[in-house]
C-alpha cells in the first residue's frame, strides 16, 4: 500500500562543520526524544482508533493539500508565491501519519491506520506554533521543488508539501538524515515536532 514510486530525487547531504560537541550530543538527544515522542503519540492513537471501519485518512489529506487561499478568507499578489499551508508526511512503525498546518492557525494531525487530532487550531498556542511552521516553511521554499504528484513517503522518509498559490512544492529526506543532523529540513522537522507536542497536549486532556 506504501510503495510508492517518487517523481523526484533524494537530497544528499553533508554534517555541518564547526559544531561545537556538546551542542552537537544536546540535538542528537533532543531529536532521539522528539522521534520516540511522536512514536509514542501514533501507537497510542492508532490503538484508540483502530476498530474504526471508515478511515477519513486519505481524504482529509486530500482535502488539505487541494485547500485554495480563498477558502480560508486569503488572497495574496499574483508576483508573490506565499506559503500558506504544510502537509509534513511522516514515515511511521504503524503506517503513515500527516500533520496539516495552515496560515490562519488550523491545524490537524491524521495517521493512516486510523485517529487523529482535528481542529487543533481553536486553542491558541496550537495555533500560534500552526502559524510559526508555516512562516518558517516560506523560508526552505527556495530548497524545495515543484511537483504536481503529492504521494506519501518511502520507509523512514518525510516529505514536506508546500502549498502555495503558485501550486505545490516539496522538500524530503531521510528520517536518518534527521537524526544526525545533516538533514536541510532539520529546523522545520523540529518545528513540525513541536506543533505535534502542543498537539498531543489537547489529545491529553
Amino acid at each position: 500500500m506504501f510503495k510508492t514510486q517518487y517523481p523526484f530525487e533524494q537530497h544528499n547531504h553533508t554534517p555541518k562543520k564547526n559544531t561545537h560537541p556538546l551542542i552537537k550530543i544536546f540535538l542528537c538527544v533532543l531529536i532521539i526524544i522528539v522521534l520516540r515522542s511522536f512514536k509514542d503519540l501514533t501507537e497510542s492513537t492508532i490503538m484508540q482508533d483502530k476498530d474504526k471501519k471508515d478511515n477519513p485518512y486519505e481524504t482529509m489529506r486530500k482535502m488539505a493539500l487541494e485547500t485554495k487561499p480563498e477558502q480560508l478568507g486569503l488572497s495574496f499578489l499574483s508576483t508573490q508565491t506565499v506559503v500558506y499551508g504544510i502537509v509534513m508526511d511522516w514515515d511511521v512503525k504503524n503506517g503513515k501519519a500527516s500533520i496539516i498546518s495552515f496560515m490562519t492557525g488550523d491545524a490537524s494531525i491524521y495517521f493512516s491506520s486510523g485517529g487523529g487530532i482535528i481542529g487543533g487550531g481553536t486553542h491558541e498556542r496550537v495555533s500560534l506554533v500552526s502559524k510559526e511552521l508555516v512562516t518558517n516553511a516560506q523560508l526552505f521554499l527556495d530548497k524545495a521543488k515543484k511537483t504536481d504528484l503529492t504521494p506519501l513517503p518511502e520507509k523512514e522518509n518525510v516529505i514536506f508539501y508546500f502549498i502555495t498559490n503558485k501550486g505545490i512544492f516539496f522538500g524530503q529526506d531521510k528520517l536518518e538524515n534527521i537524526s544526525n543532523q545533516s538533514s536541510i529540513w532539520l529546523s522545520l522537522f523540529l518545528t513540525g515536532n513541536e506543533l505535534i507536542t502542543e498537539l498531543r497536549k489537547i489529545k491529553e486532556k
